[in-house]
């Protein structure tokens, strides 16, 4: 219910102009896909709280998304240096140095956000494909099915899984992920299109 939750922050706003509701409404606008309105929040929050971490993170990932990874990639630190043991700006890093080509350093950043929270499935699914990239299926195989077994409503892990068994020909396996994503979800659209495939 994003425009009633847009609508209440927006009333709050009214009252009291804090970088916690600020950060909040980036976040209803984030997800109903105005990422321009977000990143403003987002600064917004940060001109209130320079020191709020989320907004920090969320802000560079919005960056991350357009482009701008060398502000993203400063956001991050920030965030990091404020809160050590923030997985997911240690994540938003795996996936900076992993667009740069530097496999290694994505691999270490997502291993630190893994070891920060074991079941944090996007960190578990970034890794993964870090892993497959750079010719470790079955490392990247094992990992997945970990995460599935703590977190089985994790779909996208069930795509990746699926991807990895794909490429190699390794069909029946692709195909039981697939299975196992759209017995969940039957309408999940990644898995019916590998389906398709």
């Amino acid at each position: 219910r994003y425009d009633e939750a847009e609508s209440v922050l927006r009333r709050a706003l009214a009252n009291l102009d804090d970088a916690n509701t600020r950060y909040d409404l980036g976040l209803v606008l984030d997800r109903t896909g105005r990422a321009a309105e977000a990143m403003n929040e987002y600064r917004l929050a940060l001109a209130r709280n320079p020191t709020h971490g989320d907004a920090l993170n969320n802000l560079g990932y919005a960056l991350l998304l357009t482009g701008r990874d060398q502000e993203a990639r400063a956001l991050y630190e920030k965030a990091l240096a404020l809160q050590p043991d923030f997985p997911e700006a240690l994540n938003n890093l795996g996936l900076l140095a992993g667009r740069a080509g530097d496999l290694a350093e994505a691999e270490r950043r997502l291993r630190e956000a893994l070891a920060r929270r074991g079941d944090y499935g996007e960190a578990a699914n970034n890794l993964a494909l870090v892993l497959a990239t750079r010719g470790q299926p079955d490392a990247a195989v094992t990992l997945l099915e970990h995460l599935l077994q703590q977190r089985p409503e994790y779909e996208a892990a069930y795509v990746t899984l699926a991807r990895i068994h794909l490429s190699p020909g390794r069909t029946r396996d692709g195909i039981a992920a697939v299975e196992r994503v759209l017995q969940r979800n039957p309408n999940h659209a990644a898995g019916l299109e590998l389906l398709r495939q």
